[in-house]
């Protein structure tokens, strides 16, 4: 039994922080580091999630595995390419349900170089659902620019992240994007989005008041890929009475987020976030939603 994570991201694999219960995976991985590069190959079943007590079992439904490769190419940037592949039984898109074979073939660069840094990844999907071809494909880009020199020393940054939609589900292809294993809150703590069916533009800016003090402001503005299919929330939920119309616009989301590093061990945290409804929104009866946490983490 383990939990995986590939790069720093955790965009399509991910420990799954911001949930109750992190993401398990049962199966074998095995690692090879050779000067510079690391490879990763595994093959595993996600854990089913049960009510008791030490009592979760694979999943044998679900088949995950694949490889993922990291170059260093210098001390602060990272070059990956990676293969995965799922295999689900039941899963459903636009009210068909059916057997999943899917494969995801991805490029990622990272790095920092000169108060910039950035995390641009990409990836095609292929396979079969029902009786379908899968054609899809989502990513990410992730720009920032910290000016340490300065007071509070800001850093302004700029995301743009993507997903497929089915744009038409008689055409005998799949188009909706499936973002496999992701971060629960990587969009933001409420987990109010997924990948599928998105287009999302995220400025900001953090500041640090103190040494152990971080704030940022962002706002998020949110589009469907394409009308044909549904508004998905996180991890790939349609909701109710989206699919269809002409209404791309989902809302923006206005967002405060406060972090306070006490030592190595404790860190505290506030956060507040305000999601309007978008004309897709309101056009399923949908509303704006307020959101509000706090939370202390401890880590040994």
């Amino acid at each position: 039994r383990q939990e995986m994570a590939f790069n720093p991201a955790q965009r399509f694999v991910s420990f799954r922080d911001g949930t109750n219960i992190r993401q398990a995976f049962d199966g074998a991985r095995a690692t090879l580091k050779t000067g510079r590069l690391r490879v990763d190959g595994f093959l595993t079943r996600p854990v089913a999630l049960e009510r008791g007590v030490f009592d979760d079992e694979p999943n044998d439904k679900q088949a995950f595995g694949g490889v993922y490769g990291a170059y260093a190419v210098g001390k602060t940037v990272s070059l990956d390419g990676y293969w995965f592949y799922l295999d689900r039984e039941g899963a459903s898109y636009g009210g068909v349900t059916g057997e999943e074979h899917r494969h995801s073939f991805g490029l990622r660069l990272g790095g920092a170089a000169n108060g910039w840094d950035w995390d641009a990844e990409a990836l095609v999907q292929r396979g079969r659902f029902a009786g379908r071809d899968i054609a899809a494909w989502g990513g990410a880009l992730d720009l920032g620019r910290t000016f340490a020199a300065a007071p509070l020393k800001p850093r302004i940054g700029l995301r743009f992240d993507a997903g497929s939609g089915d744009a038409d589900r008689a055409d005998g292809t799949l188009g909706s994007f499936n973002p496999l294993f992701p971060k629960g809150p990587y969009f933001n703590e409420a987990n109010l989005t997924s990948f599928t069916n998105l287009l999302a533009l995220r400025p900001g800016l953090k500041i640090k008041p103190a040494k152990a003090l971080d704030v940022e402001a962002a706002v998020q503005f949110k589009w469907r890929q394409t009308p044909g299919d549904a508004v998905y929330v996180g991890p790939s939920a349609p909701l109710a009475g989206t699919a269809g119309g002409t209404a791309r616009a989902i809302g923006q989301v206005y967002s405060l987020d406060a972090a306070l590093q006490l030592n190595r061990h404790v860190a505290l945290r506030a956060y507040y976030l305000h999601h309007s409804a978008g004309a897709a929104i309101e056009r399923a009866g949908g509303r704006s939603v307020d959101f509000a946490m706090t939370s202390a983490q401890f880590r040994f």
